[in-house]
């Protein structure tokens, strides 16, 4: 029953397996003669055991090896840990987030009307000081050394849009994703550390859409009268909330919708203290105007009314806290932050290798119908291909029956035991989202 249902994923599994992993082993040089550890068992015994188990060490990957066949030692693997591995893993990272399906699984709702809602965040990850020489860090308080892994993730298909693996000072404004992934009916959602006015401009020019949090040192002028800069504190005054065309950048004057609610005064109370503890940190000081700004979430956006009302604004922009799931996940399950004191050529066949195995989980998840009532959680979800990753280890290299019998298995137990809890008092953002368009 499962053949049917299940060939296509693990044949499109297979062909990444078959056509990637052994030409791009020759590719880098890390296979130039005939070895019992070709490239797709390296790279198949890497990835499967720090997907089952982060913390892997040398010894436990010796023991993949073996169920593998191959008898090799920790010190025969360190030695097999070269610029070359680097190269290859980076290259399978690079070719798989490539090869991941686009199914669009969203059902109707707000969100109907957008061809791909791209949500755009960046994390960083600490390292040991003495690979700053590798990806350096801000130092001071921070760390010497430092990763920046710039996600862009569309909501509507569940799927990794783009990822970039960056030094940890790589400055977010420069980010060209959302241009790169920019299309007439695309939606970009991100937060004030992408915010640049050329970005808007550019989105809108490839009629693409946007919505992000006001810089509120940005210039906005009335669009009846061009000349005239808006005092947002006094447009504001003994208002709670509605919205007002306007023109954004001094130069650009670009049309936007400038979309206004005040905060409860706790919350507002709470965004002056971490905005004053933020400031004194770079040794500033905020303004009165910044100060009062304070109690609004101010919005920008150039998506029509019709397609998102005021309300829905605000709304829509909370779906990227999904992101901020998708990273809590990388880090406390797949623990991409827990580096160790490696030397940099391990660093980098760990870290490329991870990632490899979490694109292999976020594919297998591709393309599953979001569903209100039967919610998949990320974290359970791992949990339970962490279970099943010696088996994948073993269907991707078996017969050609094995791997769709364990995909049938894992989707399964996904629909069975990583459901979200649902809850009736609150939410989930999807529930909100369908309930919007009632």
């Amino acid at each position: 029953m499962f053949a049917s249902q299940y060939t296509q994923p693990s044949e499109d599994l297979k062909a990444f397996i078959q056509q990637h992993i052994e030409p791009m082993s020759r590719a880098t040089k890390f296979v130039q003669r005939q070895s019992k550890l070709n490239g797709t068992l390296f790279v198949l015994a890497l990835v499967s055991s720090w997907l089952e188990r982060p913390s892997a060490s040398l010894n436990d990957i010796a023991q993949s090896c073996a169920q593998m066949g191959v008898d090799i030692s920790e010190a025969g693997l360190q030695q097999r840990m070269t610029w070359r591995a680097v190269a290859l893993l980076q290259g399978l990272f690079e070719a798989a987030l490539r090869r991941l399906p686009k199914a669009k699984r969203l059902p109707d709702g707000v969100l109907a009307n957008f061809r791909a809602v791209y949500l755009l965040d960046s994390t960083l990850i600490s390292l040991p000081n003495k690979l700053s020489h590798l990806c350096a860090g801000f130092g001071g308080s921070a760390s010497a050394a430092a990763v920046k892994l710039r996600l862009s993730f569309d909501y509507c298909s569940g799927r990794i849009a783009a990822l970039e693996v960056l030094p940890g000072t790589a400055a977010d404004q420069a980010c060209q994703q959302h241009l790169e992934l920019a299309q007439p009916g695309s939606l970009h959602v991100f937060d004030l550390g992408f915010f640049k006015v050329s970005v808007f401009e550019r989105l809108a020019a490839a009629q693409a859409y946007f919505i992000s949090r006001l810089q509120s040192q940005t210039a906005l002028y009335s669009l009846t009268q061009p000349q005239q800069r808006v005092d947002l504190p006094r447009l504001l005054c003994g208002v709670q909330g509605g919205e007002i065309e306007l023109a954004l950048g001094q130069q650009a004057r670009l049309p936007v919708r400038l979309v206004y609610a005040r905060v409860p005064p706790a919350v507002a109370q709470e965004r002056r203290r971490k905005a004053r503890r933020a400031a004194a940190k770079h040794g500033q000081q905020l303004s009165v105007r910044a100060l009062a700004l304070l109690d609004w979430s101010l919005f920008i956006t150039n998506v029509p009314r019709a397609w998102l009302s005021t309300d829905h604004i605000a709304l829509v922009y909370g779906v990227r806290w999904q992101i901020e799931l998708v990273f809590k996940l990388w880090k406390s399950q797949a623990l991409l932050d827990q580096v160790g004191q490696c030397g940099p050529v391990r660093f980098l066949c760990q870290l490329y290798a991870r990632l490899l195995g979490l694109v292999f989980f976020h594919w297998l998840l591709t393309g599953v119908p979001l569903d209100p009532e039967r919610e998949r959680s990320l974290p359970k979800a791992f949990a339970i291909l962490q279970r099943h990753a010696a088996r994948l280890r073993e269907a991707l290299t078996g017969a050609a029956d094995v791997l769709p019998a364990l995909l049938a298995k894992l989707d399964k137990d996904f629909q069975r035991f990583a459901r979200q809890q649902h809850r009736r008092q609150k939410p989930s953002t999807l529930a909100r989202l369908l309930a919007a368009h009632a």
